[in-house]
């Protein structure tokens, strides 16, 4: 029997590999074992769900990274390396919001630095020689004797000293970012592994131009939590929606997603003034009285709706990535049967590009944007965040700039809901990759394949 280690460090991680094909094909197979190291605080649950004698789940390794100020120290300096567009102004609004003058010129020389791939080596020299982690793994390795490790994040540490140690073991290593933005906004590549995994075309393109992998070592899976969004057996009726969501389903639903960079990088909580611009449409007749407003609360999101935002519909299945299959299907079926969907810079843009269905983006902040400073402003940020202004050159979108633009443009898609159907077909190609429900399967054979 073949023994392979996976690092699954967050919720979301879970959702990727343990609900999907990848814990079905490894249940087919008697000859393969999976070590799957989760979150402490989740260990105890996902052992009752997914262990057996052939999924053995293990608490993921303490790193204790408090006490270890130097690997902090580093992370950092890897970071602010990253030569996109992108980080530079994460710190430059850092900065702009109270940050150290010093550290700003300090970031911005190593972003300077990080143009050139001598010093991306040398970083990666560092990462190899500075932590070893035998302490962390040795015991796991001795134990289990892994034939193969895979770590499917890149950005945890965990992911990080695993690949470490497997390569001074000798033994085969594949990885895979988290998601589709990790190369231009959260990734530098500090340790390369046997393989890489990518979910879109585009991946390609970016690990080769600012992570510096060869090409030749990069394979193309898709998203393994998207596999079965297009498989009929996954299909809803639109009434058994509107009953578990006390929803008309005579009307036109437009679904509103709170979350994406509007919170991570802008810090925004309060999402009630897009819904009330909305709701005021249709009592004035803006926008037609059989639509429906339904809000979307992302899963890590603490958002606030208030006023008449607060009485709408919200979708909060899910919290801290806590999914079960249930909730995918429930999500894939809302965006499926929704007429036009809104985010402020989430990856909801893919998973509505699937379903073909209109995508408007809300790139201001609401009553308030005009006495926001230049680097509060949500539209600023995606003036800024490189792979959203990918997804935006595609055309298979549109950008509100204000409350009259939002309306208007939530009503032309209403209107003619075909309209940059092209477009979204080439969002599809390009940034979701693969669609014929093998992505999960497929990262199991290439793991196994090594």
């Amino acid at each position: 029997m073949r023994t392979f280690f996976v690092t699954l460090p967050r919720e979301l991680d879970v959702r990727n590999f343990l609900l999907g094909d990848f814990y079905l094909a490894a249940q087919e197979r008697p000859d393969i074992r999976l070590v799957v190291f989760v979150p402490p605080k989740r260990a105890e649950q996902y052992r009752a769900e997914f262990g057996h004698e052939r999924c053995i789940i293990e608490a993921m390794v303490d790193l204790a990274m408090s006490r270890k100020p130097l690997r902090r120290f580093f992370g950092l300096l890897s970071y602010a390396s990253l030569p996109a567009t992108t980080i530079w102004f994460r710190q430059k609004i850092a900065h702009l919001n109270g940050g150290s003058f010093l550290a700003f010129w300090g970031k911005n020389l190593l972003w300077y630095f990080g143009h050139f791939s001598a010093w991306r080596t040398i970083l990666r020299m560092m990462d190899g020689l500075f932590f070893r982690d035998n302490d962390l793994w040795g015991p796991y390795f001795e134990k289990y004797k892994p034939s193969a490790v895979f770590a499917p994040g890149l950005t945890d540490e965990s992911d990080l000293t695993l690949l470490r140690y497997a390569k001074q073991k000798g033994t085969s290593a594949l990885s895979m970012p988290r998601s589709w933005d990790n190369f231009t906004s959260k990734l530098l590549l500090r340790v390369f592994p046997d393989l890489l995994l990518v979910q879109n075309p585009s991946m390609v393109r970016e690990a080769r131009r600012l992570g510096y992998f060869p090409e030749k070592r990069i394979r193309v899976v898709g998203f393994p939590q998207f596999d079965h969004y297009l498989d009929p057996a996954w299909r809803m009726k639109r009434e058994e929606l509107a009953e578990r969501f006390g929803l008309d389903p005579q009307k036109r639903w437009v679904l509103y997603f709170t979350g994406g960079l509007a919170t991570s990088v802008m810090g925004k909580k309060d999402y009630s003034d897009h819904i009330e611009m909305l709701l005021n449409a249709i009592e004035r007749g803006d926008l037609p009285y059989d639509v429906e407003i339904i809000a979307r609360v992302h899963p890590l999101d603490q958002a606030v709706l208030r006023g008449k935002a607060a009485h709408v519909p919200i979708l909060d299945f899910g919290k801290e990535f806590d999914f079960r299959t249930d909730d995918l299907k429930l999500l894939a079926n809302m965006v499926r049967e929704s007429a036009v969907t809104i985010n402020t810079g989430s990856t909801m843009t893919l998973e509505a590009a699937i379903f073909d269905r209109p995508i408007v983006l809300a790139a201001f902040d609401g009553y308030g944007e005009a006495k926001l400073p230049w680097h509060k402003k949500l539209g600023t940020a995606l003036d800024h965040t490189v792979h959203y202004l990918n997804l935006e050159r595609t055309g298979g979108m549109v950008r509100a700039a204000d409350e009259k633009e939002l309306v208007e443009k939530v009503r032309t898609y209403l209107e003619n809901p075909n309209l940059h159907h092209g477009g979204r077909r080439r969002l599809r190609e390009e940034y979701v990759g693969p669609l014929d429900g093998g992505a999960g399967r497929g990262v199991f054979d290439t793991m196994i394949q090594l």
